[in-house]
């Protein structure tokens, strides 16, 4: 729905506290007073090009119209308002931020595959339909005791194998511009790294398994796997030829080497799509996560590459 629609919720919307802020954007919580329903409204925060609100309207429309998944946040209105600017529409989900979990301290494996099985769960709905996340991250994923739903599709698109397949009148157009990184670097599957200008990066389902690897291992060890000073040296590591590492000891385990096949940094190597990933994750005895023990003490950092490399 959006706001050409007569049945808008948006001008009766009452707009409360700030309940969240990104680079761009911000979301609110926002009333209807009749109903005395609650949601979070997400607009824009400051200016914004034409190129992010195309992306911006890209995201919600994916999450109004296509993508219906219990793990996914549903979006149920989106639009371009005279006041607001872009918006998109959602519930007003319990829980906090993945992210904001972490900063408290470390997840135990077992609670973390318990959540990330969900993620892997709307992954596999998402490539299905061949829509890859691009930007998988702790601050996506909204969690309660039970449960995970991922948000902010606004970096997706579709894989280049749904692309070439489609016809030309259904291809969509891809946003992301030759020679730019998209995403978040501690997240950052290598072959999304633009290293020249006028190379594309070429997007499969693989990159959202290198980040949901990326997600787990940071759960439960308290930080991101790759760390550094700058951007250019998050990226570095990444594209070295090394392994990405593992807690001692994890490689031996079942579920160490599942990690190990979602962070191989040739994603020819790597497990493909969020459907294998269920998979090889079904197969798991129920005692695997236990197999995972972390010395903190031991978690170090990775040597800083500095590369030339073009980000946005």
């Amino acid at each position: 729905m959006s706001t050409g629609s007569n049945s808008s919720l948006l001008p009766r919307l009452s707009l409360g506290e700030e309940l969240g802020r990104g680079a761009l954007c911000v979301v609110r919580r926002a009333t209807l007073p009749d109903a005395q329903q609650c949601f979070a409204l997400k607009h824009f925060a400051r200016h914004y090009t034409e190129e992010s609100k195309e992306r911006f309207l890209r995201g919600a429309r994916l999450l109004c119209e296509q993508l219906d998944h219990p793990n996914i946040v549903k979006g149920l209105e989106y639009g371009d308002s005279e006041t607001l600017g872009p918006y998109l529409l959602m519930p007003l989900l319990p829980g906090q931020p993945l992210s904001r979990i972490i900063t408290q301290g470390p997840i135990s494996p077992s609670h973390c595959l318990s959540l990330l099985t969900q993620v892997a769960q709307a992954l596999a709905h998402s490539h299905r339909l061949g829509i890859c996340h691009r930007d998988l991250k702790p601050s996506n994923i909204m969690c309660t005791e039970e449960r995970a739903q991922v948000l902010d599709f606004e970096l997706a698109s579709y894989s280049r194998e749904h692309e070439e397949g489609a016809p030309r009148s259904t291809q969509h157009h891809s946003i992301t511009r030759s020679g730019f990184t998209l995403g978040t670097p501690a997240y950052l599957a290598p072959e999304c790294i633009c290293l020249a200008p006028r190379v594309k990066a070429r997007i499969t389902p693989a990159v959202d398994i290198y980040a949901w690897g990326m997600v787990f291992v940071e759960c439960v060890c308290g930080a991101p796997i790759y760390r550094g000073e700058t951007v250019y040296q998050i990226l570095g590591q990444h594209l070295r030829p090394h392994p990405v590492p593992l807690p001692n000891g994890w490689p031996q385990t079942e579920l160490g080497t599942v990690l190990a096949k979602c962070l191989e940094k040739d994603p020819s190597r790597r497990i493909p799509d969020g459907s294998a990933l269920l998979a090889a994750l079904e197969t798991l005895p129920d005692t695997a996560a236990s197999a995972l023990t972390v010395d903190h003490a031991e978690q170090g950092l990775e040597q800083p590459t500095l590369l030339p490399l073009e980000v946005q």
